[in-house]
This record gives C-alpha cells, structure tokens and sequence, in this order.
C-alpha cells in the first residue's frame, strides 16, 4: 500500500527551462551532451519541437563549460539590417549571402578573440599579443599575419563592446561601400524617391539596373572577405589549435521575434547555420552550437535552392532530441523524488503509480492514457501531470480516473493552442482546417474531405490574410490544380504540425511527425490511407467520445 499522500500545490516542475526550479536537480541526460560538448564531435545543431528540451541542454552546457558564451539574436540588433539598403539591393536580385554569412563569422570571431585573449579589465594593447611573430615562418604566413593584423586593428575596439554595435558598424560601412559607387547611389536614390518616368524611363531604368546589379554583388563579394579568411587562417593554426582547452559560443532562442522581415530571417538563419559549420571545422578547440526549434529548420532547407545542400546533408552535425516513453518515465520519476524528497519522509511515488490503474473498460492505464496524449517531449507530460496533480483531492494516494479526464480538458485546449501558435509563421490559417477534422472524427480518408470543404476553407475569412491559403486558391483557382492536389496540402500541414498521423493499410501503426518526416512526393491519394487524430487533441476538437465509441466497436 502506498504511503505517500498528495496535497494541494504540488507539482513536477516548470513547463519552461528558464523557470523549472527542477532542471538542475532532476536533469535527464539522454547521451546529447557528450557529443556536444565534444569538439572532435561535428555535432553542433541541436533540433527538436517547442518543449523537448533544447534550453535544457543549453543551460547544462552553459554549466559544464568552462569558457562559455551566450550570444542572444535578441541584443544583436539584426533589425539595423532591416532597416538597411540591403532590402532595397536584395529586391535588385543581389545575393547577400555572401555578406551575411561574412557577418555572422565577424561577430564569432571577435567574440572568440575576446574569450581567447583577455577580458574588459586587459585589452591587448598590441596585436602581436594575438599573433606571436615567433610562431609564423615563411611568406605566407607573415602576408596571413599582416592582414589580420589589420583587419584587427580596424575592429580591435570592438573586442569588448555589445555585439549590436559591431553589427551596425559592419552593415553602416557596406552601405558606405555601396554609396560611394556613383551609379549605385543615383540608384538607391531613386528608388527610394520613387521617381520613375514614363515607360520610355522604365526601360532604362532597367538597362541601368543590370549593370548596377552587377556592381553590388562585386561590392557583397569582396566586402573584407578575404581579410576575415586570414583572420580565420591565423586563428586555426595558432589560436585555437589546442583541444585541450575548448571554447563554446551558444546561440539560441532563434524562434524569437528579433526580425520582422520573414524573408531576411531564414536567409540568416541559413547564413548562421553554414558559417558555424565551417568555422567549428576549421577550429580544433571552438564548438559553436546552435539550438533550432523543429519547424525552423523545416522551413529553412525548404526554402534552400536547389544547389544548396538539403537536409540529409546536415545529418552528421544534428542533434535532433527524441524522448522515449521509459525516458519520459524516468524524467518524471525524478522529478517525483525531488519533490517528496523536500516535502515528505515517507515513500515516493513512480508516474506508474500515481496515475490511474487499468480497468476493465479501459484499453490502458493512466500512464498510458497519458503518454498516448503527448508528442513524446518533457513539456507535454510535465503540463499533464501538474494539471492532474491541482485536480487531486488533499489526502489521496494515487489519481482516479475521473480526475485524469478532467484534467485533460484544460490540457488538450492548451496543447492545442500551443501548436497553433508554434507554426503560425509556416501555416498561419491552420484553425481554418479544424472545423474540417471535427466534421470527420477521429480517422477519416482523403476522399471524405469534399470539395466544398476545400473552398470553405479558401474563401473563409482566414485565406485573406494568409499567405499559404492565398496560395493554394491561386493554385486551384488560376491554374486548374485538381481539387484532391489542395487536400493533400491539407493533410500535409496537418500531419507536420502533428494534429494527424498516418496508417497505411499494411502497417498496424499510427506515423505521426514527431517521429518521422513526411517526404514532400508523398502520394497521400490513395484510398486505403487512413489520417488519425493525435488523441492529444480529442478533447479540444470534441471527439473524445467519438474515439470511444470506436475503440468498443473494433474490440
């Protein structure tokens, strides 16, 4: 019998790392951290959904290391680029990525140098601090040597400043660059003017532009690239060449909103991830690690172009986080001995046994019921267990059924909304395809989704401000798509952001996204696949019921 006994205001921590006063004392390592903090690893991008504990790893990192530092995009002042002439070149067609990628190498590099070589109270007074003489040889070393000295002592006082003023000091000096070319200013000038004539001066407005487009992307081209690749050379041969003491730079909460121009956020995002892939391999002692929510990188490399690598390129460097149902188990249970630890002296209780036990009527227990409710991540059982923890009575010894139901209503809306809000940028009319899954139920067929269905959604109020839905009732309206090509969008979205899962007929398993990625050729059409309802959403999308009454007809 157990001795244990709950009570009001108990529960198993934060659903958030930054405020979880339990991630330190019951942090569950599932062999991430080795890897990643291991510079002979190539692994640096961390990748996983909101909530499976990307921040976590983050956070011991940051405790692990000795020589950490954290650069937030928040303080970087990426908006100045925004701001910028940049928009207007890139609107020419010049490619920027040259520049951003130079950009992003600039702010680690001097990040780098500051850890390396001195802190705000010992600025290096000379350069040679940084390259010793006596260390280079030869002609090509001294030229190596030479230019990174200036290229140094041209940004030297920038060792110790925020990290936003390098970037605007850096972006301020390309648009000088750019401004200084006399046609390249008559052009910016007039498109920010708008002054242009009749279509006898839109035509030379474009002979004009093809040349001045071709001077920009020379500008972007040579902007002190070659002077940074020194830099980088004299830094790998003689800075950071010892493997024994590791330097870390951490980079995350990329999901916040630090650039209002959606565009100009995933090329830099790309831009980021490309550079801290070379400069990790080129310095023997420097790990860069970036954390990435999943549907970020989703929508970075479906962006990419066709020459650029795709995402089983990336394969050797990720880190994608995936929690198992005994990991998940003993996370919790940790966190129990926490919490009984600090309040109590009598037994503590596993997850197992502190949720309901199976019944007759019922196909699961309460651990079960739970975990067939979440898309295998710490925040999602964490958020459940609280909520049925406040819904317990003072006194009892194990939570009942009714209380565990009860505590999924507030759970399934909140999870619900969650995942709304966590693709809103991919899929920001993704509430308009609900009213559809509740008409079906919890499974339905490609083919019960009718056509009506299709242009309830693209003429609802919704498609007006949407983007992705503007889309798809372009590709159905102006170009003639089959009406069953715009249904399989739907279901596509559906099944990424994890609302659905897919069963072929051959196959005695639900695939949802969380566990495997849908492949964009995927033919969805075919009449024996079937689309299941993530049960974390029955509650919220009112089909509860309706899965039971389907489980007692197929028993």
């Amino acid at each position: 019998m157990a001795k244990f006994k709950l009570r009001k205001g108990i529960n198993v921590g934060g659903l958030a790392a930054e405020t979880d006063p339990l991630l330190n004392k019951a942090f569950v390592d599932l062999g991430y951290l080795p890897r990643i903090l291991d510079t002979n690893d190539p692994a640096f991008l961390i990748v996983g959904r909101t909530g499976s504990g990307k921040t976590a790893i983050i956070k011991q990192i940051m405790g692990a290391a000795s020589q950490v530092s954290v650069l937030d995009p928040e303080e970087l002042s990426m908006q100045y680029l925004h701001n910028s002439v940049l928009r207007t070149i890139a609107a020419w067609g010049v490619n920027l990525d040259i520049f951003y990628k130079y950009l992003w190498r600039h702010v680690c590099i001097l990040e780098l140098i500051r850890m390396r070589y001195g802190d705000a109270t010992d600025v290096p007074s000379r350069i040679q601090q940084i390259f010793p003489i006596t260390q280079l040889f030869g002609r090509d070393q001294k030229k190596a040597r030479q230019v990174s000295q200036e290229y140094l002592r041209e940004y030297g006082e920038d060792y110790w400043v925020r990290t936003d003023t390098r970037i605007k000091k850096i972006t301020a000096e390309f648009e000088e660059k750019l401004t200084k070319d006399a046609k390249l200013s008559a052009a910016l000038a007039q498109q920010v003017s708008g002054s242009v004539g009749a279509d006898s001066g839109s035509r030379n407005l474009g002979r004009v532009e093809s040349e001045v487009v071709e001077r920009a992307q020379s500008i972007v081209s040579d902007f002190q690239i070659s002077a940074l690749n020194s830099v980088v050379e004299t830094l790998e041969k003689h800075g950071f060449d010892d493997p024994q003491k590791s330097y870390f730079i951490v980079i995350d909460d990329l999901d916040k909103n630090w650039m209002p121009d959606d565009i100009l956020y995933l090329d830099l995002v790309k831009s980021l991830l490309s550079s801290v892939h070379e400069l990790n391999r080129r310095l023997r002692a420097v790990k860069i690690i970036v954390a990435l929510r999943e549907n970020i990188y989703y929508r970075v490399f479906q962006k990419a172009a066709k020459h650029e690598p795709q995402r089983e390129k990336w394969e050797d460097v990720l880190v994608r986080i995936k929690w198992t149902e005994e990991d998940l188990d003993r996370l919790v249970d940790c966190r129990l001995a926490q919490v009984f630890k600090s309040e109590y002296t009598l037994d503590v209780p596993t997850l197992r046994a502190l949720l309901p036990q199976k019944k007759t009527t019922r196909a699961e227990d309460g651990r079960d019921y739970v975990m067939s409710r979440t898309f295998m991540r710490p925040r999602d059982v964490i958020d459940f267990v609280n909520r049925c923890l406040a819904e317990a009575a003072d006194g009892v010894t194990r939570i009942s059924w009714s209380t565990l139901t009860g505590a999924e209503v507030g759970y399934s809306e909140a999870r619900l909304k969650a995942v709304i809000d966590e693709w809103r940028d991919s899929y920001f009319g993704l509430p308009s395809l609900l009213p559809i899954v509740r008409k079906l139920g919890p499974r339905f067929t490609l083919r019960e989704i009718s056509d009506d269905d299709v242009y309830a959604v693209l003429g609802g109020d919704r498609a007006s401000s949407c983007s992705w839905l503007q889309d798809l009732g372009v590709r159905l309206l102006n170009n003639n798509e089959p009406a069953v090509e715009i249904k399989m969008e739907f279901v596509k979205a559906l099944y990424l952001v994890g609302l659905i899962g897919i069963r072929h007929p051959q196959s005695h398993r639900t695939a949802y996204s969380f566990d495997k990625a849908i492949r964009t050729s995927q033919d969805l059409s075919e009449s024996e696949v079937e689309f299941v309802v993530h049960k974390m959403f029955h509650s919220a999308l009112g089909l509860r019921d309706m899965q039971a009454a389907l489980s007692e007809d197929s028993a």
